[in-house]
């Protein structure tokens, strides 16, 4: 347990219908970099406002680092990283 807080970020990007979660998880792992503590899905809807063929897939992301407290910024910047990805 470390004795800096962790921050969450919810993400919840449109996906083609065939990207599976493991897929998207390891994506998010690779581009988050290493203060990404964790990664899960929370839910994934499928509905008509996205159309045929797309599903939004909410994930939960913890970043989190041992020697200090992370600023809204480097988070920020993590976050980008991996919608860029």
């Amino acid at each position: 347990m470390s004795e800096f807080p962790g921050s969450r970020r919810d993400l919840a990007p449109v996906l083609a219908e065939p990207v599976e979660a493991a897929a998207v998880l390891a994506a998010v792992r690779a581009a988050a970099g290493t203060n990404l503590q964790e990664v899960r899905v929370l839910s994934v809807y499928r509905g008509e406002a996205l159309g045929a063929g797309f599903k939004s897939m909410a994930l939960g992301l913890i970043f989190q680092d041992y020697s200090r407290t992370l600023t809204d910024i480097e988070i920020d910047a993590a976050v980008q990283a991996v919608l860029k990805h």
